[in-house]
């Protein structure tokens, strides 16, 4: 599977085949099938050790002391913001290939369905927490909030991987870019984000 991952951080994702993984590990055509019957299957191997990586990233950022007292409420959910960041920049081709169309069309199977779940419910309890605290009424689900969030730090990402946004990534990284995005959304809310330990 190292194979695999180096050859995608080299070449692309498009580029990635069973037949040049073996190659490339000096084994047979036949043999990587005899692991991953098709390229769907390692391709979600792939992304289950994303995920598994992307996860304990989060413990390890959660475990971290907050901002100050008045900060603690949000610092929480902007760190797993900033944590999706970091992951996506340090490993590119696990990131690729976890959000990939392939993939993605098996999220609703087991084990990747539970990865997901695993590796999401951290940012959905954070959004809950700031929202019981500061008492902040919607009509809106935690999940749906958190999903909002998300997928802002997903789309910035991809865009900023993909040398877009160009006159933004001359005067800010990627987490100072979300950080920014989340602070012009959350402006007129009654919350204030916090000034978060790097």
């Amino acid at each position: 599977m190292d194979a695999a991952v180096s050859l995608i951080a080299e070449h692309g994702l498009d580029s990635l085949s069973l037949r040049e993984v073996a190659r490339r590990t000096g084994v047979t055509h036949q043999a990587p099938y005899r692991h991953f019957p098709t390229r769907a299957d390692l391709l979600t191997a792939i992304a289950l050790e994303g995920y598994t990586l992307l996860g304990e990233r989060q413990v390890s950022i959660l475990s971290d002391p907050v901002g100050t007292d008045e900060d603690e409420e949000i610092a929480p959910a902007l760190r797993l913001l900033l944590c999706y960041a970091r992951f996506a920049l340090e490993h590119t081709p696990y990131y690729r290939v976890m959000y990939c169309g392939e993939v993605g069309q098996r999220k609703d199977r087991a084990p990747l369905k539970e990865a997901v779940q695993v590796t999401f419910e951290p940012m959905v309890q954070a959004m809950g927490s700031v929202r019981r605290k500061r008492r902040l009424a919607s009509a809106h689900s935690d999940y749906d909030v958190a999903l909002s969030c998300w997928m802002l730090a997903h789309g910035t990402t991809l865009l900023y991987l993909d040398q877009h946004l160009q006159e933004q990534r001359k005067r800010m990284s990627l987490e100072d870019l979300i950080l920014h995005l989340v602070r012009a959304l959350t402006e007129d809310f009654p919350w204030k984000p916090a000034k978060i330990t790097r």
